[in-house]
C-alpha cells in the first residue's frame, strides 16, 4: 500500500528546508571566465512547498532551476534549464556547516551553494579544473528581509 498523500506532502516540504536560503529577491554579482558580470535571482516554494523556483538572470545567461524531493530515492534533485535549450539534473546534497552541492550524474560542473550574512555564495567548477571558474554573491535585497519561504499550500 502507497504512503498517504499527506505524508508525502509533508516530506517534500521538509526535504526543501535546507534550500530556504535561495528565497528571495537578489542582487547577483560575480565573476565568470575572468569576466565580471551583474543581474538578478528569484527564489521562492511553489505547489504548496514542495518544489522550490530559482531564476537568474546575468547579462546574456538565464537560467531556471527546479528543486524537488524525487520520490523512491528520497533525495533532494535540481532540474537545471537554461538559454540555450540546455536541461541537466543533479543530485542534491547538504554541505558540512551548511549549504548545498550539486553532484552530476555524468562529467558536469560542481556547484556550490553556500548561505552567508544576507544571501548566499554560489560557486561552480568545470571537470579538470582545480578553482571555480564561476564565483557569485547573491546579496538578498533590502524589502525581502523576513519574507515567507512557503506559497503557504498544506
Amino acid at each position: 500500500m502507497s504512503e498517504p498523500w499527506n505524508e508525502r506532502e509533508v516530506r517534500a516540504r521538509t526535504a526543501l528546508d535546507v534550500l530556504d536560503f535561495l528565497v528571495g529577491t537578489f542582487r547577483v554579482s560575480g565573476e565568470a571566465h575572468g569576466e565580471p558580470f551583474t543581474g538578478t535571482a528569484t527564489g521562492r516554494r511553489i505547489l504548496g512547498g514542495t518544489w522550490l523556483e530559482a531564476r537568474e538572470r546575468t547579462g546574456d545567461h538565464e537560467e531556471l532551476c527546479l528543486y524537488r524531493l524525487e520520490p523512491g530515492i528520497e533525495q533532494v534533485v535540481v532540474e537545471q534549464l537554461t538559454s540555450p535549450g540546455w536541461r541537466v539534473r543533479y543530485g542534491v546534497l547538504p554541505l558540512q556547516g551548511g549549504g548545498v552541492h550539486w553532484v552530476p550524474a555524468q562529467l558536469g560542473p560542481r556547484v556550490r551553494l553556500v548561505p552567508c550574512a544576507g544571501g548566499y555564495t554560489a560557486e561552480v567548477t568545470f571537470p579538470g579544473d582545480t578553482a571555480p571558474a564561476v564565483v557569485a554573491r547573491y546579496a538578498l535585497l533590502p524589502e525581502n528581509e523576513g519574507g515567507s519561504r512557503s506559497d503557504g499550500g498544506s
